[in-house]
């Protein structure tokens, strides 16, 4: 329901007045390190996106027609919807994309015998990050925080870095070669080495 969602976007906003680089106790203290600062950029602009999202496909037809053209979400990202959406908003947005998957699937029936082993899947069965809108916004928010986490470190902007808080592995190493390019890869790696 509406209510819900609003108070969902509340708790999820509330949550956002943590700072994302913030003093880690020191690694002898027992406190784990916070969860990956990009991560969380990421999980913001995705959750957001997402609140959007859900009105706008219950609301406006040609966002339901750009989903269906598009094939739906990804998998991930279809569970994360429906766990958000009111049952009503999902049958209203999906309608044209169950058409949709109707059509092609018939389609499919009818061509099936003819499909060799190297031919590509069909669209309609094969929903990719690639075409998924909120995988593609959630890769944008990565490459934005990525960006700003190295232009902060190399020009001495909001951090410093030992107030660098956690960065996880898969984000580290996609920091590390744009940092390597400013000459602090070393000082990444050691601040997050100390935090473990």
């Amino acid at each position: 329901s509406m209510r819900s969602l609003e108070d969902e976007i509340g708790r999820h906003r509330a949550e956002q007045t943590v700072p994302l680089r913030s003093r880690v106790a020191s690694p002898s203290s027992g406190v784990q390190p916070d969860s990956c600062e990009i991560c969380r950029r990421i999980q913001a602009a995705t959750f957001d996106r997402l609140a959007s999202f859900q009105h706008e496909l219950a609301s406006d037809a040609e966002v339901q027609r750009q989903h269906a053209q598009h094939g739906g979400l990804c998998p991930m990202h279809t569970r994360q919807y429906a766990s958000l959406a009111s049952p009503h908003d999902i049958c209203v947005g999906s309608a044209p994309l169950i058409e949709w998957f109707s059509s092609e699937l018939a389609a499919v029936a009818r061509s099936v015998d003819r499909l060799g082993d190297h031919d590509p899947t069909p669209s309609c069965l094969s929903v990719t990050r690639d075409s998924c809108p909120l995988c593609m916004s959630a890769a944008h928010a990565e490459m934005q925080a990525i960006s700003m986490l190295v232009h902060d470190l190399a020009t001495g902007g909001d951090v410093a870095p030992d107030r660098l808080s956690f960065i996880c592995m898969p984000h580290i190493a996609r920091v590390l070669p744009a940092l390597r390019e400013e000459g602090l890869a070393g000082v990444l790696l050691t601040r997050q080495a100390a935090m473990l």
